[in-house]
């Protein structure tokens, strides 16, 4: 390349890069929480992947050492996703002068999804002592079920989030 087709390709390239700047801001301005509830949603429906990997445990014929390896990435995944989503929830509200209907539901939705990802992290149960005393019984296939239909409340409440819409209880 001549060194006028380098100064015409970084000229493109700075152009581009103040375009999209440009574009970011304007669009940050019209729609300030738009990242929030999109990473929100994202976090919900983690939240719900992580859900029916606990359900599993329930399910007779679950190779225990295979599900704790999916729950426990899924955990970490988790984790780092509620830091951004607690960053991205206080530094907006620090932009914001002024507390919206928006960002109070929002504010809700995360503290009680973050509640109920850490009750269900934090109890443990032995399932082959389970398995061991009800296996016959079918409640605990009862039980998968319960937690696969709250798995799919959080997914459907995640994507309405994401789409900025109430979401219909029971709608699965």
């Amino acid at each position: 390349r001549t060194g006028l087709e380098i100064l015409n390709h970084t000229l493109l390239l700075l152009a581009g890069a103040a375009w999209y700047i440009i574009f970011s801001l304007t669009l940050y301005r019209l729609r300030p929480y738009r990242i929030l509830q999109l990473t929100l949603g994202d976090l919900m429906e983690d939240i719900a992947s992580y859900f029916r990997g606990r359900g599993a445990f329930y399910e007779s014929g679950a190779i225990a050492g295979d599900v704790y390896k999916e729950i426990s990435e899924k955990q970490v995944k988790i984790q780092e996703e509620q830091v951004l989503v607690s960053d991205l929830i206080f530094k907006t509200r620090k932009f914001t002068t002024e507390s919206s209907n928006l960002s109070r539901s929002l504010m809700k939705i995360y503290v009680d999804v973050s509640e109920l990802f850490e009750s269900m992290m934090t109890s443990y149960q032995d399932y082959s002592l389970l398995h061991k005393h009800f296996g016959e019984t079918g409640i605990l296939q009862k039980i998968a079920g319960h937690i696969k239909l709250v798995a799919d409340e959080l997914t459907i409440a995640g994507l309405a989030v994401k789409a900025g819409k109430a979401s219909e209880p029971g709608s699965s």
